[in-house]
């Protein structure tokens, strides 16, 4: 959000020029980390930044687009996209495609069934190819949103729900596409690790609570390319590698030994759940068992 602030204070020429994601990327790498598990911990955590980061924040994207804008002519490749595809990626993409800024999961599969209808209904389509139908319906949304008041008017009214702090959260997770390299490792640490350490362990700990406590022990070491995440990992594997796993074999014995919580997961898990649901009723609709948003394995 701060990277976002900062940017309306420069000029459009100046904007174009900046990649979001790196700035972020760039900033994070700085910053202290704040993994949660839990809707407590989210809170806490969300709290933290807010009054007690803000100004190491500020400081880190300042430095952040300074560095981007030092290296204008810089022609980075983006990360794999499975790397870093997430729902709210995906749910922001059809928030465009269908001009609905406040378009949600549950009504995506709505959604689909009203575009293929219109289009199917519209004289004018008969005989265009798929390009010549998108410049079509190009223009036609154009002629509607300068026609309509009303529409802006509503459209306006319905994204006062993202004023919600998780949702606005949530979706400004997909302004950036950045991957943090350690969290790849520490989950597989922490799975190898529960493995071995089964039957000394007191009580199950959860993956989640376990990689939470282990990320939030090591720097970040977020990434923006292809190159970079090669050259974190490399990093990562040459110099922390056994802290890493020093770290995930005391974070279990830890948690292990604290009571059992019953706490509600982190509050981003009902937009996963609401994604799962609408993957599921477009595959029965269209009768497609193989759709699914790029992040699904």
């Amino acid at each position: 959000m701060e990277v976002r602030d900062r940017l309306k204070h420069l000029s459009e020429p100046a904007r174009e020029g900046i990649n979001i994601s790196e700035v972020a990327a760039y900033s994070l790498n700085r910053l202290p980390v704040l993994y949660a598990s839990t809707n407590r911990g989210w809170l806490q955590q969300r709290n933290r930044a807010k009054n007690e980061l803000q100004n190491q924040i500020l400081s880190a994207v300042r430095q952040g687009l300074l560095g981007v804008m030092r290296d204008p002519l810089r022609k980075p490749t983006r990360v794999i996209s499975r790397d870093s595809e997430t729902p709210a990626h995906v749910l922001v993409r059809l928030q465009k495609l269908f001009r609905n800024p406040s378009l949600r999961w549950q009504e995506v599969p709505q959604a689909f069934l009203q575009a293929l209808n219109s289009d199917a209904c519209m004289s004018e389509y008969v005989g265009l190819s798929i390009s010549d139908r998108c410049r079509v319906r190009d223009v036609k949304g154009y002629l509607l949103r300068k026609g309509s008041s009303r529409q802006r008017s509503q459209s306006t009214n319905n994204t006062v729900e993202f004023t919600n702090p998780v949702l606005e959260s949530y979706l400004l997770s997909a302004s950036i596409m950045a991957t943090n390299v350690l969290e790849n490792l520490a989950i597989k640490e922490v799975k190898k690790q529960l493995t071995k350490m089964a039957n000394i362990l007191p009580r199950k700990v959860e993956i989640d609570d376990a990689c939470a406590y282990v990320l939030n022990r090591l720097p970040a070491m977020y990434a923006t390319t292809k190159q970079g995440a090669i050259w974190q990992t490399q990093k990562v594997e040459q110099s922390l590698s056994c802290q890493v796993e020093s770290i995930v074999i005391q974070s279990l014995m830890t948690l292990a030994k604290s009571p059992r919580r019953f706490a509600d997961p982190i509050p981003f898990i009902k937009f996963e759940q609401e994604c799962d649901l609408a993957v599921q009723e477009l595959r029965h609709t269209f009768q497609r068992a193989d759709i699914q948003y790029y992040g699904q394995s």
